[in-house]
């Protein structure tokens, strides 16, 4: 087995791990397998149901948004990916049990992890990513398997302008979130944080997002 993670999927997903430094994101990778491969070729960001430093939950709901999706564009959920955040490449114990659930629904389905700001020992910050699987020891203990990773380029180096425009769904998903605390809670703090967040969520994703898209826009006519 072999993961082929195109390129601008690529540019989604670490561009979604870069917009968090605190917690753990999440999406899922939809493709086809050929000729023993996982060909990934878009990507469905997730909603959290858990949110923390550490670890992320993905719900049954977004599991079955992503599988919709799959279907429309006649492709299948083929794994999953998330980040960690200030920790290395290494899946945790939580996430090969996570992984191996995943697994009992469908023996292709495979993890890819990226760490990002991770400060290594000669003090400078690299993003890595892996692809694997986990697998039951004989003592019933779990345990990661390597999975190769290529991360393919797109045809003549140009990026989908339906893929280009998918980075604003990373702004859409953390609104979702913070509309969701404030619609279920009637704590004048929580909302008000919430509230905050959300404006942090337009000035710091929103704006620059808009303005690399003003930027292509302007490139693209150019030509």
């Amino acid at each position: 087995m072999k993961v082929l993670l195109a390129s601008q999927v690529h540019l989604l997903f670490s561009t979604y791990a870069l917009s968090n430094e605190s917690e753990e994101v999440a999406a899922m990778m939809l493709g086809s397998v050929l000729d023993g491969c996982l060909s990934i070729s878009d990507v469905v960001f997730c909603s959290r149901k858990d949110k923390r430093k550490d670890r992320v939950e993905i719900s049954n709901e977004q599991l079955m948004l992503a599988m919709e999706k799959a279907d429309s564009l006649g492709l299948r959920v083929l794994g999953w990916m998330h980040s960690h955040p200030k920790i290395t490449v290494l899946p945790s114990h939580v996430d090969l049990k996570t992984q191996l659930s995943f697994q009992a629904l469908d023996a292709n389905f495979v993890g890819i992890i990226y760490s990002c700001f991770h400060e290594n020992q000669n003090k400078s910050f690299r993003t890595q990513t892996t692809a694997f699987q986990s697998i039951l020891d004989e003592d019933q203990s779990i345990k990661q398997v390597y999975i190769p990773l290529q991360i393919v380029p797109s045809k003549n180096g140009v990026i989908d302008s339906s893929k280009f425009l998918g980075l604003l769904d990373i702004p859409a998903i953390y609104m979702e979130e913070e509309s969701e605390i404030i619609q279920g809670s009637r704590d004048i703090l929580t909302t008000s944080l919430s509230s905050a967040r959300i404006l942090k969520i337009q000035t710091a994703l929103v704006m620059p997002l808009m303005e690399i898209l003003k930027h292509r826009l302007q490139c693209c006519r150019s030509q």
